[in-house]
């Protein structure tokens, strides 16, 4: 009676990752970015850009891969503060 439960969670993991076939997503975003709070005091409304890489291994799990770019102006010194994102 053990070993067939032991073997239950194998059997479950092994039919969920070959019932389905895998498929994939891409896709693009952007927007504006408002500062809040302190960051408000020094960097002004900015603008986002990025994109997305997604597979489906299952039913109930997607693996992916999101980076993008942040970019604030400064309100002070014309500089330009930003971020990357991955």
């Amino acid at each position: 009676m053990s070993s067939r439960i032991s073997m239950v969670p194998i059997i479950f993991l092994i039919a969920l990752f070959t019932a389905t076939t895998a498929t994939a997503g891409t896709g693009l975003f952007g927007g504006v970015n408002f500062p809040t709070g302190d960051f408000n005091s020094g960097a002004s409304t900015g603008w986002n850009v990025g994109g997305y890489y997604t597979i489906e291994m299952a039913t109930i799990l997607d693996i992916g891969l999101t980076a993008g770019y942040s970019d604030f102006g400064s309100e002070s010194s014309g500089n330009s503060l930003n971020a990357w994102e991955i």
